[in-house]
């Protein structure tokens, strides 16, 4: 993200300096958030940046493949830059939201603020059908539950001999 706070520093357009001036508040607000509020708040937007952060690295190279080399705008024109920068505003300023408002103000928002919420905490939030790691995350289930079922009968048993 500061590669882009760099490369709009370098224009020479005011709009592209307001743009980095924007990213650079939202992201020192991240970092005086992230130290000042509760844990319970920086984990969950963590978690949230974590998993906006490669979104907006696929938004914003699709948009730089679709423009660029099959359209044939220039990198350097100043409506793509001022795209990816507002791009960059947009999902860091809903990483922000989500960090600042916590999972309990989240889940309220309308519309879809609870399973919003519950994405944004999910720990294996995409799962591809085939892949090695489908696999390994199905075993871990299956090894936790299947430790729980004995947590739970060694809880039964102590229960009976008592």
């Amino acid at each position: 993200q500061l590669l882009v706070v760099l490369f709009l520093l370098e224009q020479d357009d005011w709009l592209c300096w307001l743009f980095a001036l924007v990213i650079l508040v939202l992201q020192v607000s991240w970092f005086i958030s992230i130290a000042w509020l509760p844990r319970e708040r920086r984990v969950f937007g963590v978690k949230s940046m974590a998993k906006l952060s490669p979104l907006w690295g696929i938004v914003a190279a699709s948009t730089h493949l679709v423009c660029y080399h099959l359209i044939g705008i220039d990198y350097e024109a100043p409506g793509l830059v001022h795209g990816q920068a507002a791009l960059l505003i947009g999902f860091t300023a809903l990483g922000l939201s989500f960090l600042v408002a916590g999972v309990e103000h989240v889940a309220h928002w309308p519309l879809c603020g609870r399973a919003v919420a519950q994405l944004m905490l999910a720990r294996n939030w995409c799962r591809c059908g085939d892949s090695s790691r489908f696999t390994m995350v199905k075993q871990d289930e299956a090894t936790s539950q299947s430790s729980l079922d004995n947590d739970e009968s060694d809880s039964a048993l102590a229960e009976i001999e008592a």
